[in-house]
């Protein structure tokens, strides 16, 4: 009796075993993905590549349109001025380019070499 559940407690032990065993590439697959170094390295990476279109961001034009639209209701309730109601409606469109920006040029030139 004792080899019978002797067996079976070896026989459910390795297939429990079997079932969380995990190949080495899954190990370190889990590994990469999971190690704060190497994450934080991928991020500086990341956030070095991106200075350079935000500074060169600076040396572009830069572009600004508006609209509004209003409704105005004029009383004069002691006079003889009759009431006015009307609408107002406006929009304004602006660009706008400096000639030359020195702090923008050269931060762009900075941003670019640190990021090569």
């Amino acid at each position: 009796m004792r080899l019978i559940s002797a067996g079976i407690l070896t026989l459910a032990s390795l297939v429990c075993g079997a079932a969380n065993a995990a190949n080495l590439a899954d190990v370190y697959e889990a590994a990469v993905i999971n190690d704060p170094q190497l994450g934080a390295a991928k991020h500086n990476f990341a956030a070095r590549k991106e200075v350079v279109p935000q500074s060169r961001a600076g040396l572009l034009p830069v572009a600004s349109v508006g609209a509004f639209k209003t409704w105005n209701e004029r009383e004069f309730p002691s006079t003889s001025i009759p009431t006015d109601n009307f609408d107002e409606k406006g929009w304004q469109a602006q660009v706008s380019q400096p000639l030359f920006d020195a702090e923008a040029y050269f931060t762009y030139r900075g941003a670019k070499d640190r990021a090569e």
